[in-house]
């Protein structure tokens, strides 16, 4: 599963790296509760959610599979950028001037892109390109193609 892989990162990633992880099952909100550098926190309401996305750094994401994964751009939205593995509709959803996706499973190149990110404007890009997803801006595509059979 792709949490291991956090959990590899919080071991390894210089000290100065602190981890906020949502969703989490209960024995993982148990196992962190006393550690300095991990919150983890089981479901959030969408306010909360998008208080942390926006806090955020950066995002990672390190799915194993799906494949749309809302949550990039979410965060994105926020004005976050991402690093992901490449599990199906990643690369679709992470913004290729302001986000990295890696081959999936290869721990060794999340935790490279997470040392090595590039910050330079990387927000501004990310909301940039998640704004492309809007709602309003895509049903009426969607509505087109639909139309047009």
């Amino acid at each position: 599963m792709g949490r291991s892989y956090l959990h590899k990162l919080e071991e390894e990633l210089p000290d100065k790296y602190f981890f906020i992880w949502i969703g989490c099952i209960d024995r993982d909100v148990e196992k962190f509760k006393d550690n300095k550098r991990v919150l983890a926190l089981p479901r959030v309401n969408r306010e909360e959610l998008i208080q942390f996305y926006t806090a955020a750094d950066l995002f990672v994401n390190p799915t194993l599979a799906d494949n749309f994964p809302t949550v990039n751009l979410e965060c994105q939205a926020c004005g976050t950028p991402v690093v992901a593995f490449d599990s199906d509709g990643t690369k679709e959803t992470v913004a290729p001037n302001a986000g990295v996706v890696v081959p999936r499973k290869n721990y060794e190149a999340l935790r490279d892109a997470i040392l090595n990110f590039s910050f330079e404007n990387a927000g501004e890009k990310s909301r940039a390109f998640a704004s492309r997803f809007d709602q309003k801006s895509v049903m009426p595509k969607y509505f087109e193609l639909y139309n047009s059979k």
